[in-house]
């Protein structure tokens, strides 16, 4: 049975956005009229003719001329980055340019005309914005290359420069069409604190093995160390998950070292006090945060490491390898974490990371110690020895503690 015929009325909405969507740079002009553009230039319509052929003519002239790279402003852009390429701070260089790019995007009188054009330009227009991007992206290309090299950075895998320039170019397209439609003061800052945490993830310093998704990782927020039998209430909860999301958005960018408690707190909108009850000292963060970075990551079945398919002791070399990659990038919450091993056992915490060590252990050992002395003793060998590859460190640590027991005062500090 035939569906019964939609009413005119929705017949004539649909045939009005059909017709849109099939429009043409050329009936866009002529949809203004030949007469209007030639009143415009102080012309009359026949020198549409005379200097451009026909309507189709000037229409691809428009075209040209918005599309254009060269008129597209992208010098000003490779501007801003030879003035940011011998920045000593590139966090605060970094903050000022796309400060910069967002006020000249904003600026910029033929960037609605590049979308309408894209929008309502049919094929031709479509194909001349692809073209325009792409040519304007590789002249920005040697630049950004040129700046990440005099800042000691270099992008994360599976990101390459070109792909990192669109996702740029995509984000400061989009937030200045929204500024420009629903202006907001501040949006401006919004923009410069999202492409800064942008670049934080995608750019990693020279010797960092950790890609994109490792970086992910360990952003993202790590479960919560509590002791058997006891039970939070919600509020204390995300009170401590606040604590703990602060505490690693400031190590990344701070570094451990330089950053303290009161930071912390006041990052995490918490008293020192409040703080404090949770964590009494800053490597008790440092502790929680390896712990749960380094298990969250040996546990991602698509990531640093793939425990499907795979023998205990074949695991066990594999996440050892894992950790050794880990720790001389965060060695000094590496270091925190091993004192804290070293001088607590086992049966006093939760430990995410040690849980997954002690099931790939052999049968009829002692798995708590065991797993405590490879761990101890892969981070240990990874800090005093960095320069190693980190498949050594890992079977270096294995032949001394699984083909050769450790004595009993082996993990002594």
């Amino acid at each position: 049975m035939t569906p019964p015929e939609p009413p005119l009325k929705e017949r004539l909405l649909t045939a009005a956005m059909d017709a849109l969507r099939d429009l043409t740079a050329v009936d866009l002009l002529n949809a203004v009229g030949t007469r209007e553009i030639a009143r415009r230039a102080g012309g009359s319509a026949p020198s549409i003719h005379h200097h451009y052929g026909s309507l189709e003519g000037l229409a691809s002239a428009v075209l040209a001329h918005v599309y254009d790279p060269a008129l597209g402003r992208a010098g000003e852009v490779v501007d801003l980055l030879e003035a940011i390429e011998d920045a000593h701070l590139p966090l605060d260089a970094a903050f000022a340019f796309h400060g910069a790019e967002f006020d000249r995007l904003s600026g910029d009188d033929e960037f609605p005309l590049r979308l309408g054009l894209w929008a309502f330009g049919g094929r031709a227009g479509a194909e001349a914005y692809g073209r325009y991007l792409r040519e304007r992206d590789a002249v920005i290309a040697g630049y950004v290359d040129r700046v990440f090299a005099a800042w000691r950075r270099e992008l994360r895998p599976p990101f390459d420069l070109a792909g990192f320039i669109a996702t740029k170019v995509a984000l400061v397209n989009g937030t200045t069409l929204r500024q420009l439609v629903d202006p907001d003061p501040n949006r401006r800052t919004w923009f410069q604190r999202a492409n800064l945490a942008l670049d934080l993830v995608l750019l990693r310093v020279p010797g960092d093995r950790h890609n994109t998704d490792d970086r992910l990782t360990e952003l993202n927020y790590y479960p919560l160390t509590k002791t058997p039998g006891t039970r939070e209430s919600p509020r204390t909860r995300a009170t401590k998950a606040r604590i703990m999301h602060a505490a690693a958005d400031l190590f990344a960018t701070h570094g451990y070292e330089a950053t303290t408690l009161e930071q912390i707190a006041a990052h995490a909108d918490s008293s020192l006090t409040t703080l404090k009850r949770h964590y009494p000292g800053k490597q008790y963060l440092a502790v929680h945060l390896f712990s749960h970075l380094a298990a969250t990551l040996l546990a991602n079945p698509e990531g640093t490491t793939n425990r499907r398919g795979r023998s205990g002791a074949d695991t066990l070399e594999v996440d050892l390898t894992a950790l050794a990659y880990l720790v001389p990038p965060r060695a000094a919450m590496a270091s925190a974490y091993l004192a804290h091993l070293v001088t607590t056992t086992s049966d006093q915490y939760d430990d995410p990371l040690l849980a997954l060590i002690r099931p790939l252990l052999p049968r009829g050992t002692d798995t708590h110690t065991l797993s405590e002395a490879l761990v101890a003793l892969t981070i240990r060998r990874a800090l005093t020895h960095p320069s190693q590859a980190p498949a050594d460190n890992a079977r270096h640590v294995l032949a001394l503690v699984v083909h050769d027991p450790p004595p009993p005062d082996l993990l002594d500090p």
